[in-house]
């Protein structure tokens, strides 16, 4: 039975309520795992659990019924506080002001509905010297206040306050900067949780000072269950083949249901016995595929998608030459056996090829130019099959 209806996460549950129990819970947590698996849902039933009126805390099981209970679940709660990326208005990443606050403008509101901040009276100017708020004293009704800043205030209806930073991953370093002292020195009682997908973007000093929690991807079984019960799809074979493309993220499988990835799969399926012979088709769906906004998070994992389910493909090649049961569907299994009848080439190439597309997605993580990041990655896997003496069907 999986905790709070949270799929795959039981250990990280299990850490949670095994800390509280014994009255050493940290302050600072830096949640890492794939993006779509569930991080963001379980900080807020962690806070929800926190907050809940009706249980102990240590229990980790909310009522659900009690009103800090609801107002978390309604975003309401006067003592959580959650900031991210505003991509509705077409941000990319954390700025410095949602942390530390900044000069009111016409963007204000806006600005205040994506922290999800509760007004707050400028109790003292000290209070906003601790939260690195740097502005005279008699200064703060021209300005509006900050993560940091609202940490330091007393809780108006708890007895802590907790704050959420998703897409902790996407701060510009100026906003992770400002964010290292009260990370340094939390306000008492206060949990902050910082989540990301990218280890590779987080400053070395934040990621110092937080304790990390590891997510794993879930299981295809895990992700076909989640879109059932959902009611996402209609039958188990929609399922199926969905949870097989997502690579664990329930994210992907949803964003999947339109078909766009079935379709590309199928495309890169076909390809792929083919492509050593003519690298720039398979790279031109590639392209194609991820042709969002340059850069952006979407493109990015756009390139993911297309990376998974070409590991998957090498991997089932790898099971199957090794002799290790496994099960495909129809269209892998097409793929593989073609490619297995043609592979000349020893166990050793086709980890070269799984190697490859994991450089990859390293070098993606690290901001490489996805259209050079393309080019060069199918040519290699092009070079690698044909050295390792694949021989190339018939086209």
């Amino acid at each position: 039975m999986s905790w709070q209806g949270i799929v795959g996460h039981d250990k990280q549950a299990d850490f949670f309520r095994c800390n509280l129990e014994q009255g050493r819970l940290g302050s600072s947590f830096l949640f890492l795992g794939s993006s779509g698996i569930g991080k963001r849902k379980f900080a807020l039933k962690l806070a929800q659990a926190l907050f809940c009126q009706q249980n102990d805390a240590a229990q980790l099981q909310p009522c659900g019924d009690c009103p800090a209970c609801r107002q978390v679940l309604a975003d309401t709660h006067p003592d959580l506080h959650l900031i991210g990326v505003d991509r509705a208005h077409g941000k990319r990443s954390i700025i410095k002001a949602q942390l530390v606050g900044g000069k009111k403008s016409s963007t204000h509101e806006s600005s205040q509905n994506l922290e999800q901040q509760t007004a707050q009276p400028a109790v003292a100017d000290t209070t906003a010297m601790a939260a690195g708020f740097d502005i005279q004293a008699g200064d703060l009704s021209t300005h509006y206040q900050g993560l940091c800043y609202q940490l330091n205030l007393k809780p108006a209806q708890a007895s802590r306050q907790i704050a959420i930073i998703d897409d902790a991953d996407c701060m510009q370093d100026e906003a992770a900067n400002a964010l290292l002292k009260t990370l340094e020195e939390p306000p008492v009682g206060s949990i902050l949780m910082l989540i990301a997908s990218n280890p590779q973007k987080i400053l070395p000093t934040i990621h110092s000072r937080c304790q990390t929690i590891l997510f794993q991807t879930l299981a295809d079984e895990q992700v076909k269950h989640v879109l059932l019960d959902s009611g996402a799809v209609e039958t188990e074979d929609q399922a199926r083949v969905l949870a097989s493309l997502a690579g664990g993220s329930v994210e992907i499988a949803l964003g999947a249901v339109d078909g766009k990835l079935v379709e590309l799969r199928q495309e890169v399926c076909d390809l792929l016995p083919v492509f050593a012979q003519q690298p720039q088709r398979l790279a031109a769906v590639v392209e194609s595929y991820v042709s969002a906004p340059k850069d952006s998070p979407a493109q990015r994992q756009c390139f993911q998608q297309v990376a998974d389910v070409i590991l998957r493909v090498f991997h089932l090649m790898l099971m199957q030459r090794t002799g290790v049961e496994c099960s495909a569907d129809q269209i892998a299994q097409l793929t593989v056996t073609t490619m297995l009848q043609n592979w000349k080439g020893d166990e050793e190439t086709i980890i070269a090829c799984i190697d490859r597309t994991l450089d990859a997605v390293t070098q993606l993580n690290a901001n490489a130019n996805i259209k050079t990041l393309v080019d060069a990655w199918i040519d290699d896997l092009a070079q690698i099959q044909i050295c390792g003496g694949y021989m190339i069907p018939e086209l």
